[in-house]
């Protein structure tokens, strides 16, 4: 559940492939969303942000590489004692309100369906996190899709378990951004 804050940022950072120069994006039409398995298998949580990312991408030649700041405090599962538990128990998210991916230089390829790698800092503690990104030209400018899994066991936040039902360690989370202006 906690994976999906992570995602937000990854994906994001990836995709502003025409920037000349370090530039604030806006991003406003920006989502996050994660998926976590519940262990019996048949439960699958699902959770979002209503918020948008924060971030800059940096152009260096034909390379970018990119920095996003995903609001914690801001997701929502659906159930407001699973959100309780999840923002006060595992996110701790009055202490550690926001998670922030930075991705490494890589040539954005509009089209093609693109590993990422980047580090991600949730509560304090930064690992490193590969993804997917898929990056389309709109009219209007760029959609982009990106999605890794989070490890929860890799960050300070432990598996969440209540009444006998346990999240899956691995969370996967995904970003979109549409109609990005770059």
């Amino acid at each position: 559940m906690k994976a999906w804050a992570v995602l937000c940022l990854t994906t994001l950072a990836l995709f502003m492939g025409s920037t000349l120069y370090a530039e604030k994006l806006d991003i406003s039409n920006s989502s996050v969303s994660w998926v976590a398995m519940g262990n019996p298998g048949f439960l699958q949580i699902e959770g979002k942000s209503p918020k948008p990312l924060k971030g800059e991408i940096k152009k260096v030649g034909e390379k970018i590489d990119a920095e996003f700041d995903c609001d914690l405090t801001s997701f929502r599962s659906g159930i407001a004692m699973r959100d309780k538990h999840m923002h006060d128990k595992y996110f701790e998210s009055a202490k550690f309100p926001v998670a922030t991916i930075k991705i490494k230089a890589f040539e954005p390829k509009p089209g093609i369906d693109q590993i990422f790698d980047g580090d991600l800092t949730i509560k304090g503690v930064t690992k490193p996190v590969t993804g997917r990104v898929l990056i389309l030209k709109n009219p209007n400018g760029l959609d982009i899709e990106a999605r890794f899994n989070v490890n929860l066991t890799d960050y300070p936040i432990g598996v969440p378990s209540y009444l006998g039902v346990t999240v899956a360690k691995d969370v996967e989370v995904k970003v979109k951004l549409e109609t990005l202006k770059i």
